[in-house]
């Protein structure tokens, strides 16, 4: 006849066994509200990190640890990602827009010597020179009619007028060409050719497109102007 006890031992046993695991799983379980405020507070920038790092180390319960070290390799993961996109963004500015750069600079300027020059002059305060030096592109650009304009601006006595032309004070210049203030100028490339001169003033200080004006502001932009 077989003993009741020994049929019940394995029942008690198994019981012993179960109670304790299932203690230890419901201690190691982290409620939803914690989760919660650990990924509100990991997205903080720097802090964040720091508090990253400290609950991958800090807390007993392996749960808020495994999750804390998995946002962190994410973490890792974003930052070599940014890396990553800037160096391939450098990248593509050094090889594809420094050389259009370039050619647009080329096609402008002659040379670096040329540039150079007129940087030269621009500091001097010497803007005759730069349309002196200037002639050819802007002939090339705006036609031969302004060839006698071009070539009397080039006269070192209009320096003033040009240094309110790269400050874009069209207003003041205007003034000063209906004041009469400019009248060699007049009397030098005739009358006609002035009056479409102050015309493009007027253009140009109501914000307007102009031919002359848009064109040595064009190259101008090429040069160090503060």
């Amino acid at each position: 006849m077989e003993n009741p006890l020994i049929q019940q031992e394995p029942a008690l046993q198994s019981e012993e066994t179960v109670a304790p695991q299932t203690t230890e799983i419901q201690k190691e379980n982290v409620g939803f509200w914690v989760f919660f405020g650990l990924i509100a507070l990991f997205a903080i920038p720097v802090v964040g990190l720091i508090a990253c790092i400290v609950f991958m180390f800090a807390p007993k319960k392996k749960s808020m640890k495994n999750f804390a070290r998995a946002v962190f390799a994410w973490m890792v993961v974003r930052i070599a990602s940014a890396i990553l996109a800037v160096s391939l963004a450098l990248n593509f500015a050094a090889n594809l827009l420094l050389p259009a750069i370039n050619d647009q600079l080329q096609t402008q300027f002659q040379s670096a010597d040329e540039l150079f020059g007129l940087t030269k002059s621009l500091i001097s305060g010497d803007y005759s020179a730069i349309i002196e030096s200037l002639y050819p592109q802007l002939i090339a650009r705006l036609g031969e009619e302004y060839a006698p304009l071009l070539k009397e601006l080039s006269k070192e006595k209009y320096n003033e007028m040009y240094a309110k032309v790269v400050k874009r004070d069209y207003a003041t210049l205007l003034k000063d060409f209906k004041g009469g203030k400019y009248q060699d100028l007049s009397d030098a490339i005739g009358e006609k050719e002035f009056n479409h001169l102050i015309d493009q003033l007027e253009d140009a200080s109501a914000g307007k497109p102009t031919e002359l004006f848009d064109a040595v502001n064009e190259y101008l932009s090429y040069l160090p102007i503060k």
